[in-house]
């Protein structure tokens, strides 16, 4: 029987505003990552960019079940997100490019992560001149969100739904707009997958965005003219699938096997171990000097305390 009330509300600390999960009351037996799936598809944010906690402040594990947690029926959990995203995720609701460059990590690493985070939202929520800004930046529509870099070591217990793409995103919310752009841009849009492996044809036909489904079947049905050739877009499609494959396993190769490793933490760099470390995701607002990008490497502070004391021992003397 599906409940008219909520089976549970998620109080977002990111936009204030309390999400309703429909459903059964068979909900609150599920697992967590399924209530995670049902949250990002309802809010628009990938799966790698929140978490949730109990109403007692517990986060929920993917891996356990909400009534490992004594939740109630009605019951209001809490989404927080990365600590010093805040501002940066705003942006990308309101989809105002400048907010979200204003607001971007000074860590690379993050940084990647986050134009990643940003493409998924753009395409679920409709923002195309922050999707065309993203595309400019060699954001790629059918490349994975994946998962932050403090968490890549554990990368096994990883959502499925960090596999999912930009691309995939805009067509379970049944965008075509952005949809069109993500095909002009790259046409192995039509070809790509969710982490179940539907094709977009299908995922369109499930979630029945019937304008998503014409335009697709509309495109995989056309003709690629080549110089000399012409070639159905279904045969295209495996033959550009092909050359990226070769492309990626060339570049594995000359990296001497780099590429291939999830596995991408070095020496010095943050990591997360669940239970162990103090979480990062608890929403807190950036601090002013993070705000102002300052960081000084080890040798730089060194230089500093040089010259520092120089002066002091020249005006103590």
């Amino acid at each position: 029987m599906v409940m008219r009330e909520p089976v549970v509300r998620v109080f977002s600390a990111v936009t204030g505003e309390t999400l309703s999960v429909l459903g059964t009351v068979f909900l609150l037996s599920t697992s967590v990552a399924r209530l995670m799936t049902l949250v990002s598809q309802q809010c628009g944010l990938p799966v790698s960019s929140f978490r949730l906690s109990s109403p007692t402040g517990l986060q929920l594990y993917d891996w356990n079940r909400l009534h490992d947690y004594a939740i109630d029926l009605g019951a209001t959990l809490r989404l927080d997100t990365w600590d010093g995203w805040a501002e940066f995720l705003r942006g990308c609701f309101l989809g105002h490019r400048l907010t979200v460059q204003r607001h971007l990590s000074r860590e690379r690493p993050v940084m990647r992560f986050q134009l990643r985070v940003a493409l998924y939202i753009a395409a679920s929520l409709g923002h195309l001149d922050l999707a065309g800004w993203l595309l400019e930046r060699g954001v790629r529509v059918i490349e994975p969100v994946g998962v932050h870099p403090y968490r890549e070591w554990c990368h096994q217990t990883a959502h499925p739904d960090v596999a999912k793409c930009p691309a995939v995103a805009s067509i379970e919310r049944g965008q075509l707009t952005i949809l069109k752009l993500f095909i002009a841009s790259s046409v192995l849009t039509l070809a790509c997958r969710d982490p179940q492996g539907r094709d977009p044809l299908r995922i369109a036909l499930q979630y029945g965005h019937r304008e998503c489904v014409s335009h697709l079947a509309t495109r995989l049905c056309s003709v690629v003219v080549l110089p000399g050739m012409a070639l159905p877009m279904r045969t295209y499609l495996q033959i550009k699938g092909w050359v990226r494959l070769g492309q990626r396993r060339a570049a594995s190769r000359h990296c001497m096997g780099l590429n291939r490793a999830p596995f991408r933490t070095r020496v010095g760099d943050t990591v997360l171990v669940d239970d162990f470390t103090l979480p990062k995701m608890s929403s807190k607002p950036r601090r002013s000097e993070a705000k102002a990008g300052i960081r000084i490497p080890w040798l730089q502070q060194l230089n500093v305390a040089q010259t520092l004391a120089r002066r002091s021992a020249q005006h103590i003397g």
